[in-house]
């Protein structure tokens, strides 16, 4: 029976790893059914290959990633961000590190959920707490301090995700599963200034870096002159010497739902 050529995207779960699909072959009947070829699939060192003198079909590995929440565990928000790190730790198998910039850091009791790592240093001890400007200095110093505490844990990963530890994205992984490797940035795809024009604010309440180059990435970010953190990015992206992938919106679970410092309520990344 003779098809037309097409190509077919799937995902393939198998022994808990996750496999993007892509059909090559022409007039492949498997195309529609990757299951079908299932039983052919072949492992190299970066990607699955199945093929007999019909059909070849490359499956190529999902990036492994790490999520870094960023909080500021005051008393007042301690019992928010423990709710969320307790999603994070139940209702994923991600690697999960924390760092907490108020330097409290959290209760030990929460490796009895699964392991985390996790950082406490006071940001008050770096950048003087009547500064004009603290949310930026902030933001990237905590990267910063992650990255130097962390690298080698990092370095078995294709990316690191940093999330507002306020915000939990059940979406994250199955659409950080379509991302190629290679990229220096992965950004959502809200924008709180779309009117700017494309690419000039990158909202920054998720923002994903490549692992190996993360240092590099946050060095070019403080260096940078487009103001806060989210122009900064911009600038960097507009520039094309990045290459990046900008994911689909994602929703927030109503549970989770917290006011942004500027008194705003976001639903959808």
């Amino acid at each position: 029976l003779d098809l037309p050529c097409f190509l077919n995207f799937a995902t393939l779960y198998s022994a808990k790893r996750m496999y993007r699909v892509t059909c090559i072959s022409c007039c492949c009947w498997a195309a529609g059914f990757p299951s079908a070829c299932a039983s052919l699939l072949r492992d190299t060192d970066d990607s699955l290959v199945c093929d007999d003198s019909l059909i070849q079909v490359a499956v190529t590995k999902a990036p492994t990633f790490a999520v870094l929440l960023t909080t500021w565990n005051s008393p007042d928000r301690e019992a928010m961000y423990v709710a969320r790190l307790q999603w994070w730790l139940k209702e994923t198998d991600l690697p999960i590190f924390v760092v907490d910039s108020f330097g409290r850091g959290f209760s030990s009791n929460l490796s009895t959920i699964r392991s985390f790592k996790q950082l406490k240093f006071d940001q008050n001890s770096f950048i003087s707490p009547y500064s004009n400007d603290l949310k930026t200095p902030g933001e990237l110093l905590s990267m910063k301090r992650a990255w130097t505490t962390f690298k080698n844990d990092w370095s078995k990963f294709d990316y690191v995700v940093k999330v507002t530890g306020k915000y939990v994205l059940p979406e994250l992984q199955s659409e950080m599963a379509k991302v190629n490797k290679g990229n220096s940035f992965i950004v959502e795809n809200f924008s709180d200034h779309p009117g700017h024009g494309y690419l000039r604010w990158a909202n920054t309440e998720f923002l994903g870096f490549n692992a190996a180059h993360m240092g590099d990435l946050l060095g070019k970010l403080a260096m940078n002159d487009g103001g806060i953190l989210e122009g900064k990015l911009g600038q960097m992206l507009m520039t094309r010497e990045y290459s990046w992938r900008r994911l689909k919106s994602m929703m927030l679970p109503v549970k989770y739902w917290t006011k942004r410092g500027n008194g705003e309520q976001l639903v959808i990344f």
